[in-house]
């Protein structure tokens, strides 16, 4: 009998130390992040639209903006948690552009400029893992970031301010090496947020 009692009290041991672990490898996947932009760029010229050439991130001139506030959470995926997401709200001058009009890819892109992500994805048993996503995903791969802290001189070059930084649709990735991987996008459109520059809108 004492024997029997023993086997259960470490099989409920063995099983919490097992659903611990597995808590403890959900919280280490899991992250969160804030971020606030704020600034004041002044000019010289005074613009009378006071606006910054076309720029896709902190844009106006000569008064104090919030550029960027941010709130975003995502889980990664592995083999022992397969599951992941990314969600993230934005509010600011960065995303008071948006212009749901003939020239956008999605009608409604006035109901969804303050999400930053909204996409769920699923590691696969192929291979060495295939990942697919869908929803509200980042953009193809780019030298510079959307966030203009991640851009060494808070700046970026005109040609990464057309890069199509929100998709809405899918991606499937897949790592033949730690080095090489591939990736494949089906979307909606090149850009779920048609930005407009005038002065009308910098007013």
């Amino acid at each position: 009998m004492h024997r029997i009692l023993a086997a259960l009290l470490l099989a409920v041991a063995a099983t919490h130390a097992d659903e611990a672990r597995d808590q403890a490898v959900e919280e280490e996947l899991l992250h969160y992040q804030l971020y606030l932009d704020v600034g004041y760029l002044h000019s010289n010229n005074q613009p009378a639209n006071r606006t910054w050439r076309t720029k896709t991130t902190s844009w106006t001139l000569d008064r104090f903006e919030v550029n960027l506030a941010m709130a975003q959470a995502w889980k990664e995926t592995t083999p022992e948690s397969r599951w992941g997401f990314e969600f993230g709200l934005q509010y600011g001058r960065d995303v008071d552009l948006a212009d749901p009009g003939d020239d956008t890819a999605v009608g409604s892109a006035e109901y969804l400029e303050n999400l930053y992500r909204a996409n769920l994805a699923y590691l696969f048993p192929v291979g060495e893992g295939l990942t697919l996503r869908g929803g509200i995903i980042q953009g193809y791969p780019a030298y510079e970031s959307y966030l203009a802290i991640d851009n060494p001189t808070y700046t970026r070059g005109y040609l990464t301010d057309y890069v199509p930084y929100f998709l809405i649709g899918l991606q499937a990735d897949y790592a033949f090496t730690d080095e090489f991987d591939l990736s494949f996008f089906v979307v909606s459109g090149y850009d779920y947020l048609c930005l407009l520059y005038t002065s009308d809108a910098a007013d």
